[in-house]
């Protein structure tokens, strides 16, 4: 299983879903009220259960079935922090910026000329890098993280790639130009891709975490996930395209790292991922020929472990080639 976006539904929602035959007149506003709260634990049965209403309802409207899709695809959870990233990010300088209309929280420790910026990946937050941070800080960087929207002490309720992809240009609006940029998960594909649409000033170096090669395929594994109607694909790609005005496809880390050549960069992924497949590491590796690939093994999706982390530290520390 790729992702995990997990929705909630208040009663008369999910009675309606349960009891297909009780339809009323306002169902469709009634179908409004899909909230990403977390009151009903969902297993692969409940997943499929959503993914079969939300098929029932393209048959009637194409367009709320994906509007529902939409929003289950950018509603991340509500998780709480656990105590050791509250305490780590109580160590940091915090402050807000402005993106899209909401507060995105930002921390930063240490003063330098040379800043490196740290990305969360989907359903996290900054403080995923408190083992990270601290030995960059003592060999005198300045380090930078934040909290995607929607996500830790940051406003929002919604986070796709567009949203993600603002942020960080607001960051990088307010702090100027990184000595080198951190993303995992959709951090990393989010800082790829503003690097390049957004014509955001590059840095030396880039560390890509866990990172999907292609937003179609997080698509595909979503839908599977919920058993949706193909029909449903098309709808999709038209949302992303009133979004940011490219289809669905533009949105490929792997063509968008093949021109990264004045970046080095370092790739690592877990063969044991159970979110992102090894292969897509693979893939952007084999087409961004300024980056070195580590593969681990059994460090999984998050990729925290002291190797880890002293593979980073390392490659962010040594000289420029």
């Amino acid at each position: 299983m790729r992702l995990a976006p997990v929705c909630c539904l208040n009663l008369d929602v999910y009675f309606f879903l349960m009891h297909p035959r009780l339809i009323v007149p306002s169902f469709f506003a009634t179908f409004a009220y899909i909230i990403p709260i977390g009151i009903m634990k969902l297993n692969s049965m409940n997943y499929k259960l959503i993914g079969q209403s939300i098929n029932f309802v393209s048959r009637l409207s194409p367009s709320l079935a994906q509007k529902i899709s939409f929003k289950l695809f950018t509603s991340p959870r509500p998780r709480k922090q656990k105590p050791e990233e509250i305490e780590f990010l109580k160590t940091a300088n915090q402050e807000t910026v402005h993106s899209g209309g909401q507060k995105i929280q930002v921390y930063s420790w240490g003063q330098s000329d040379k800043k490196i910026l740290f990305s969360h990946g989907w359903e996290s937050n900054a403080g995923r890098w408190r083992s990270f941070i601290p030995p960059l800080v003592k060999k005198g960087f300045q380090v930078i993280a934040f909290d995607a929207p929607g996500h830790g002490a940051s406003e929002g309720h919604r986070l796709h790639l567009v949203i993600f992809m603002q942020a960080i240009k607001a960051i990088m609006d307010k702090f100027g130009a990184f000595y080198a940029t951190v993303g995992h998960s959709m951090g990393g594909g989010a800082t790829v891709m503003a690097l390049h649409d957004l014509h955001l000033p590059r840095p030396k170096k880039l560390v890509l975490l866990a990172t999907f090669s292609e937003v179609s395929k997080i698509y595909d594994s979503y839908s599977e996930m919920l058993g949706l109607a193909p029909k449903l694909k098309d709808g999709f790609d038209k949302t992303i395209k009133k979004l940011s005005g490219q289809t669905m496809a533009h949105f490929s880390i792997v063509a968008k790292a093949a021109q990264l050549s004045d970046v080095q960069g370092l790739i690592i992924h877990d063969k044991q991922d159970q979110t992102i497949p090894i292969s897509e590491a693979r893939d952007i590796a084999q087409n961004w020929p300024t980056a070195k690939l580590i593969e681990t093994d059994g460090a999984g999706h998050s990729l925290q472990n002291d190797f880890i982390f002293t593979q980073v530290v390392d490659f962010l520390s040594r000289p420029d080639v």
